[in-house]
């Protein structure tokens, strides 16, 4: 029915939801006003499970679920609930620009790694977000932490999303101990590339990393020349770096001197003077040269002094604070009184911007525009909480899910794991019993060892009834072939041997045994041809099924 397609997976946001449920109560109400009003109320459920902050609650569980995999210790069930969760928020939010699926699966993987996988491969069974994207992202983040080994990784590039992405390759280049390994990732991504096409720029970055190991790269030199000769000629900078830089800063001189004559830096009400024109100014203000003209005409020696008026005075906000931070670091930090009171400034301007960096894209810019190192970081956030506590201001949703993001760090690995938890549980008030794969079940318990987990995804892939998928997930098998991967090999005739895909096939969704045994044998049949070896100790099992 059109409901049951309205309400099934899929990639649509909240508001073409309700669009579509506003549709169907229009379209059935000469007939049924009854029906029409449940559809509508549909529609208005739809845009109405959660409230505004939902991506920022979001993202303050993400924090929590970082720290509480620090454990280090598999947590089966809160990984499920947690990418459930996560799946909530992709049908729920209106555009996917303003969360990240990808980074679901780079948490979830370190809460519990084949549940990971399985979870990934459910959702391609279902048809829930992107299954490129998010492969990529899983096996990237599994690569990294030493969790799948860099050259069975390198393997589910036979997939889309890891097949042509240069990072990818890089990372399993880097992460390889082995040098003949490098140069079969080296050999296979130029392929890759020169079939699927690529720019010059994804060529000169797996260049350098195939020169950070000596690797050869004859080919990939004649690609990187064929490439360049066939793009735009380069555009010539009129003025070279320098030629005009002693004129510029003379015209700025020029312009800033007579602005700051008769105004006392050393005061807040000559300070606020100063902004005021710096606001003043048609645009675009430059807020980075004022504030560079600024330090420069302060005192020698009367640095801290400057630093206090600095934090007293109201119409520095928390952009100016960062752009002027910046400048202080690297030309006072050195000199032993501001040195001293350092720690005490840092913890004043936190105490003083509090709600603003609460705002985690807000200090992200902060520490973007002036990096901290931990110890100041911690001494800036110590301020804010304090700052925070003090405040009369009425604070907004966003700035109390901003405030769990930059504090989670202070909880110890039980308290996040407890604290995740009570946050699921809230989500979940919210999702219907039968939504997604349902609640948590033994079923979903993937319980497997990593080598297994990766070739349960590719198993699963293989019973797709998407060709396409199909033929990605036999081109996997053959690079696993290829590159010798025979604990791989192994697994993957035992996912033939016992059948079903358990974990990591969607319960509601029949599983095509057919399409993964045959997939996987033309698999086999076309790996055997470069290199027997690996299939020759199953040679009993395959005369087996072809007798059968």
């Amino acid at each position: 029915s059109r409901r049951q397609t309205i309400e099934g997976p899929g990639n649509d946001g909240p508001e073409e939801r309700a669009s579509w449920f506003a549709k169907l109560a229009r379209t059935v109400l000469p007939v049924s006003p009854p029906d029409a009003a449940a559809y509508f109320d549909q529609a208005i459920k739809a845009v109405s499970k959660f409230g505004d902050e939902m991506v920022e609650r979001w993202e303050a569980v993400v924090a929590v679920a970082k720290r509480a995999a620090e454990a280090q210790k598999a947590a089966p069930e809160l990984a499920y609930r947690f990418i459930r969760c996560a799946e909530v928020i992709g049908d729920t939010v209106t555009r996917e620009k303003y969360w990240n699926r990808d980074e679901v699966f780079r948490v979830a993987v370190h809460l519990d790694a084949p549940g990971a996988f399985a979870a990934l491969s459910r959702w391609r069974d279902r048809d829930v977000g992107w299954f490129g994207g998010q492969l990529e992202a899983l096996a990237s983040e599994a690569v990294k932490a030493g969790m799948v080994p860099p050259i069975v990784g390198w393997c589910l590039s036979g997939f889309q999303g890891c097949n042509s992405s240069v990072e990818f390759a890089a990372l399993c280049i880097r992460r390889e101990p082995v040098t003949a390994r490098r140069q079969r990732i080296l050999n296979a991504a130029i392929h890759d590339l020169e079939v699927g096409g690529t720019s010059l720029e994804n060529l000169k970055t797996l260049e350098a990393v195939a020169d950070e190991f000596g690797l050869q790269t004859t080919k990939l030199i004649k690609l990187i020349g064929a490439c360049a000769s066939d793009g735009p000629a380069p555009v010539r900078v009129a003025n070279e770096p320098g030629s005009a830089k002693p004129v510029r800063q003379d015209r700025e001189r020029v312009f800033w001197e007579p602005r700051f004559r008769d105004i006392d830096l050393l005061t807040s009400e000559g300070l606020s003077k100063a902004i005021d024109f710096l606001n003043k100014m048609e645009p675009p203000r430059e807020f980075e040269t004022f504030w560079q003209e600024v330090i420069q005409r302060v005192p020698v020696g009367r640095e801290t002094e400057f630093l206090r008026i600095l934090i007293v005075t109201l119409k520095v906000d928390s952009y100016d604070f960062a752009t002027a931070l910046s400048y202080i670091r690297g030309k006072w930090l050195k000199r032993a009184a501001v040195k001293r009171d350092w720690p005490l400034f840092l913890k004043a301007i936190g105490k003083r911007v509090a709600v603003e960096l609460a705002n985690p894209h807000r200090l992200a810019y902060w520490q973007h525009k002036c990096p901290l190192d931990a110890a100041e970081f911690v001494t800036a956030m110590d301020g804010m909480i304090d700052g925070l506590a003090e405040s009369l201001e009425l604070v907004d949703a966003g700035t109390f899910f901003g405030f769990v993001c930059n504090v989670v760090s202070r909880l110890s690995v039980d308290e996040a794991c407890s604290l995740l938890d009570f946050s699921l549980s809230r989500f979940e008030k919210h999702i219907a019993t039968d939504y997604g794969d349902g609640p948590w079940a033994d079923w979903l318990d993937a319980s497997a060892e990593i080598p297994d987990a990766v070739t349960g995804l590719i198993w699963a892939a293989l019973a797709s009834p998407h060709s396409a998928t199909r033929w990605e997930a036999a081109h996997s098998v053959r690079r696993l072939a290829d590159n010798s991967c025979e604990r791989e090999i192994v697994t993957l005739i035992r996912w033939m041997q016992t059948g079903g895909a358990r974990a990591f096939g969607a319960q509601r969704f029949p599983f095509y045994g057919l399409h993964a045994k045959l997939y996987l044998l033309l698999a086999f049949a076309r790996a055997a041809v470069d290199n027997p070896a690996i299939v020759k100790p199953h040679a009993k099992i395959f005369a087996e099924i072809a007798l059968e």
